[in-house]
């Protein structure tokens, strides 16, 4: 994914974002076949802190800091209880500070998976495929194509690995402070959800 991000940016130096959004469905709401503490959302965090971090952290790396964020959760096909406390659906609009705004929508309620992030600017439009490790779309009037063809998720692995065993951050997009950035982003989703109304990320 990393190839990928970079070719991103690259293609939208001197176009600036208008808006991002982005989309992760998966299913495994409908299957039932993670642990069961994935639905337990005072242990998991539930879709949000599971994978839409993840996403979340894209949103941050092309968009800038997120200076509120509005949530709303649902559950589409499980009800709450006692093993299932988390929701199954999400959708979150999010104001950077650059001025950009974006959205994100989750679910594990849909077997047809699929994680897109788009990136929207006034010539152009790029949407990365975060399962196929792929970039397409179209700037000033060309298309666009590109697929390094790695395994992007065995490329991060080894790069984390040998960050940690050369003792060298630099191997790394994101330092533990930026993820952490991005996890007061996810908390504040999850507390707009729980209590309704606009949050602001915070690291206090």
């Amino acid at each position: 994914m990393d190839d990928v991000v970079t070719r991103a940016r690259e293609l939208l130096v001197g176009r600036p974002l208008v808006a991002v959004r982005s989309v992760f469905l998966d299913g495994p709401a409908v299957t039932m076949q993670l642990p069961a503490w994935f639905y337990l959302k005072e242990r998991s965090g539930g879709p949000l802190l599971d994978q839409a971090i993840h996403v979340l952290d894209l949103h941050r790396f092309f968009a800038g800091e997120v200076t509120s964020v509005y949530a709303l959760g649902h559950n589409a096909v499980q009800p709450k209880r006692e093993s299932f406390t988390i929701e199954d659906t999400y959708t979150l609009s999010l104001r950077f500070a650059s001025g950009v705004i974006g959205s994100h929508t989750h679910s594990w309620a849909c077997r047809a998976r699929r994680a897109e992030v788009e990136l929207i600017s006034d010539r152009s439009r790029l949407d990365i495929d975060l399962f196929a490790n792929r970039l397409w779309g179209v700037v000033d009037g060309k298309e666009i194509e590109f697929a390094p063809g790695d395994d992007c998720y065995v490329t991060e692995v080894r790069n984390f690995l040998a960050a940690v065993e050369q003792r060298d951050p630099d191997r790394m997009r994101s330092p533990y402070a930026d993820g952490l950035r991005t996890a007061t982003v996810t908390w504040a989703a999850l507390d707009s959800v729980a209590a309704g109304g606009v949050r602001v990320p915070s690291l206090i």
